[in-house]
């Protein structure tokens, strides 16, 4: 079974998560997560920041953008897996870049979406030993709990 566990890098923060097997070793696949709070204007600060150990995934919540702005927001060296974008109120969202080199497929989960109570996109990551999902998930403080459970 594989474990996922939380990795510390130079600057001590514990965004980024390691995947590996139990007496296997490290398989030195990484996914960073941030409560990024407005995508549009960091996302160049963003990716100075995880240099130079880019991970493979990153899920932003709190990306703040529309439908059309996050399709056309740039990260180098990623492409956009999965996302949802508020279309009611403002702010809130989630999204999930993928390293170019990766193989991966959209899941879609837009039946379960419901703004502030659950916002959600996940990806099948084809990697050649094994095969993983990665959830991306956010619930407003204001959000109906009993929904996201």
């Amino acid at each position: 079974m594989e474990q996922v566990s939380k990795c510390r890098n130079q600057e001590g923060d514990r965004h980024y998560y390691k995947v590996s097997k139990p007496n296997k070793g490290s398989v030195h696949f990484r996914i960073f997560r941030q409560n990024i709070r407005g995508l549009a204007r960091k996302s160049d600060e963003l990716l100075c920041h995880l240099l130079p150990y880019a991970p493979h995934v990153l899920c932003l919540t709190e990306h703040h953008l529309r439908n059309e702005e996050i399709c056309s927001t740039y990260l180098d060296r990623y492409s956009l897996g999965g996302n949802f974008c508020r279309k009611t109120f403002r702010q809130g969202g989630v999204c999930i870049y993928v390293s170019l080199d990766i193989q991966f497929n959209t899941i879609n989960l837009d039946q379960h979406n419901k703004e502030k109570d659950l916002e959600i996109c996940a990806i099948n990551i084809h990697l050649p030993s094994r095969r993983l999902t990665v959830i991306c998930l956010y619930r407003s403080s204001t959000g109906n709990f009993n929904y996201f459970l």
